[in-house]
Order: C-alpha cells, then structure tokens, then sequence
C-alpha cells in the first residue's frame, strides 16, 4: 500500500515536471518517492540509492538541469554514499563552464548546496574528517566568491584566497541589492546571499555571517515579504543559523524574533518546528501551546474574513 502510494507521489511529481521544468522541489519529490517506494522496512544492507536508476534517466533526457544534478547528489548524500555525492557534484559544477547561460545561471543553488553538505559533514564527523569537510566548504565557496572556474578540492584556501573571496561576496551582495530595490528577487539571488553568509560565519563568527542576512531581510518591507517565497526560504536560513548556534546567543532574543516572524510567515512549518524546539528550552509546554493556538485562531479568523470579503464582492457584482 504504502509502495503504490509512493509510485503514485512519483508519477505525479514528473507530470508536473512538465508544466514546471526548473522547479527542483518536484525533483527533489519525484526522487524522495523514488527511493520510498523501492525501500523495503530492512534497507541497510543495500549499497545502491533506490533514487539512483531514475535519476540517471531524468538526466540523460536533460544533461543541462543543474538542479537536478544538486538534488540527486543530495540523495546520495543522504543514502550515505557521500564520495558518490560529491562525485555527482563535481562533476556537476566542472561542466557549468561549457553550458549556456540559462542553466549556469542556476549554479548558485548548486554550490550553496554542496558547501551545505561538507559542512555538515564537518559538525558530525570526526575531528580529523571534520577538519578535512571544513576545507572543503571553503574551498566550495573561495571558487564562487572569488570568480573563478571551480576546481576539486585539492587542499585548504590560503589566506589571499580568503580575502578575495571576501572582497567577492561584498561586490555580489551589492549588485543583488541593486537588483532587490528595483524588485528583482529570485532563488539564486537568495543562494547567494546564503553563501555570502555562510563564508561570514566560517571566517569571521557568527555575527559578521547574521549582519548580511539582517541587511538583507531589512531591504524589503514586511507587507511584500510575506508575498514573496524566495524571502521566506532566507528567513528560514537565517532561524536555522541561530538555531544552530543557540548556545551562543540568548534565548530569549530567538524567541522574539521567531514570535515577531509569525506574523509575516503564518504558515511556514520549518518556523513552527523551530519555535516548539526553542520553546522546549526557553518556555513552559502551557505558554507554548498557547502561543500556537492563538495563531491558528488569529488564521483562521482571517480565513473567514476573507471568504466574507469574497461572498461580498460575489453579490456585489450580481446586484450590479
């Protein structure tokens, strides 16, 4: 039953694919169904990700998706097979060069996802392989802020490379705030950002990488945030951020910033995952599940307004 239901997730996934060809989240989807419907309760004997042999097939119809590329590597990655996951990736982002404009546009995403993995490689491995996925992250991201062609690793950034790295970032933070003044945002604009930052927090700590993220959340007006989902996404990154250095920064100062965000982003499941996880550590288990049924009745008494507004504007017109 379950199997059939995920076959059933999948086929829908890729038919949707064809109305959306560059949405990787359906990839990501079509995959994830993949590897569900072909794993069987007793799966950790088999070497091979279930994901693999349709991954391979969407990629020989279109060699050219980029993203499809990061999203398999990822599940490679997520199979346990991580030398074939940086395999795909490499091979992935030493290809960009020869590729028309469009898809080597949508590279961002694909380094901001590589370096992603080495670092969290790097928090859970040992210290000697944690050391060795560290280089690697900055390596990842020293090719994209400094401009250059990527390479594979080979050894750790040297500290001009650093610094031209540095210098990179500053120049393409301000070409894409340009562009977010005239009302330019896209993905790749926030993988950029999210990169720029995360080089922040490797080289310089954490407040040097959350002052980017804060410049750039500050550039748009709440109103227009909550209506744009690629800003949701760098919010998203931004919690994750803090969360991930909560020891360091006070709890109550998250907690602020999570409540004050729901009421731009009412719906994000990633910011109510991360306010029960905060608020296990910051608040009583009463406070907290009051604080969330208060939101949902605020939702739900703003679903009924609208559809209000709506039966209105229906007899309206008719009367007219």
């Amino acid at each position: 039953m379950r199997s059939e239901m995920m076959k059933f997730v999948r086929n829908v996934s890729l038919q949707c694919l064809n109305v959306f060809p560059h949405d990787h989240i359906l990839k990501e989807a079509a995959l994830v169904a993949e590897e569900i419907s072909n794993t069987k309760m007793n799966s950790s004997s088999v070497a091979i990700t279930p994901c693999r042999t349709l991954a391979k097939s969407l990629l020989k119809s279109n060699r050219q998706d980029v993203h499809l590329c990061g999203v398999y590597a990822r599940r490679e990655a997520a199979f346990g097979n991580i030398e074939y996951a940086r395999k795909v990736f490499d091979m992935a982002l030493l290809s960009i060069e020869g590729l028309p404009w469009d898809p080597k546009s949508n590279a961002s995403l694909l380094f901001f996802w590589y370096a992603e993995l080495e670092l969290e490689l790097s928090n859970n491995n040992s210290s000697r392989s944690s050391e060795s996925s560290l280089s690697r992250t900055l390596h990842i991201l020293c090719c994209l802020g400094c401009g250059v062609k990527f390479s594979q690793f080979k050894s750790q950034p040297s500290s001009l490379q650093l610094l031209r790295a540095r210098q990179g970032f500053k120049e393409q933070i301000r070409v894409i705030q340009e562009a977010w003044i005239h009302g330019s945002i896209n993905e790749n604009y926030v993988a950029s950002i999210c990169r720029a930052s995360l080089f922040e927090e490797l080289t310089s700590g954490l407040e040097s990488g959350i002052e980017i993220l804060n410049q750039s959340l500050s550039m748009v007006l709440p109103e227009r945030r909550r209506q744009i989902h690629q800003l949701e996404l760098l919010f998203n990154y931004y919690i994750q951020m803090l969360w991930k250095h909560h020891s360091e920064v006070e709890l109550a100062n998250i907690w602020k910033i999570l409540v004050q965000e729901l009421q731009i982003y009412p719906f994000s499941p990633k910011l109510y995952n991360t306010i029960i996880q905060i608020g296990h550590l910051h608040t009583s288990p009463s406070k907290l599940r009051w604080i969330i049924d208060d939101y949902l009745h605020k939702l739900e008494k703003e679903a009924l307004i609208i559809e209000y507004i709506e039966s209105l504007k229906g007899n309206w017109v008719t009367t007219c």
